[in-house]
C-alpha cells in the first residue's frame, strides 16, 4: 500500500516550543516534519511508555506526535524537544 500524506497540527506546546528554537533549526525541525507527513521517511519510533505517541529523531531534537484516525486523519505534533536525560519523562 502507497504512503498517503498525513496534514500535520502543531499543538499549542508544540508552537510555543518551535518558537523558542533558532531560526535554523526551527527550519530544519519543520523541513523534516513537512518531509515525514508527506512521504513517511524519518527516523520514527514509539515512544516506550507512552501508549500511542511516537518520536521523530532530528539530533540533538526530538519531535513528539501522535498519528489521531478519526474524525479526520492527521498528525498532531504534541512537543519539540532538545534531546537530554529528562527529554522521555
Amino acid at each position: 500500500m502507497a504512503w498517503q500524506p498525513w496534514p500535520i497540527e502543531w499543538s499549542k506546546p508544540a508552537q510555543h516550543d518551535l518558537g523558542s528554537i533558532d531560526k535554523g533549526s526551527r527550519k530544519h525541525i519543520s523541513d523534516a516534519v513537512d518531509k515525514y507527513a508527506s512521504t513517511g521517511v524519518g527516523n520514527i519510533g514509539a515512544v516506550k511508555g507512552k501508549q500511542g505517541v511516537y518520536r521523530l529523531k532530528l539530533p540533538p531534537w526530538r519531535v513528539f506526535y501522535k498519528q489521531i484516525l478519526q474524525p479526520k486523519r492527521k498528525l498532531v505534533i504534541l512537543r519539540v524537544l532538545r534531546r537530554n536525560e529528562r527529554t522521555y519523562d
